[in-house]
């Protein structure tokens, strides 16, 4: 026959149990409210790097095109200093490849 003390016991066993089971749900509320903040967070810093990197790649795009037709403008102005330039260059790189081989 069980005793009252016995009873007591697995009562307040049930209890722990319960009590457990609470912190538990609680931790996976708090776990899962922590990934999310860290996904938003994540994300808002990917989005602002990716717009960083995109007004970067912008911005070296038209240096690019501005430099192209800067040198567009001086061979059109100068195609004779233009094409002694680049047979000089092509020349010494010329020179230069014979040497190292």
């Amino acid at each position: 026959m069980p005793s009252k003390h016995n009873g007591e016991a697995e009562n307040a066993s049930r209890a722990e149990v319960q009590a457990l089971r609470e912190d538990l749900a609680a931790l996976r509320s708090d776990i899962k409210s922590l990934w999310s903040d860290a996904e938003d967070a994540v994300g808002a810093a990917t989005r602002k790097q990716f717009a960083n990197g995109k007004a970067t790649a912008d911005k070296a795009r038209e240096q690019a095109t501005k430099a192209k037709e800067a040198a567009e403008d001086k061979v059109r102005d100068h195609p004779y200093a233009a094409v002694l330039i680049a047979l000089g260059v092509g020349a010494i790189l010329g020179l230069t490849q014979r040497r190292g081989s």
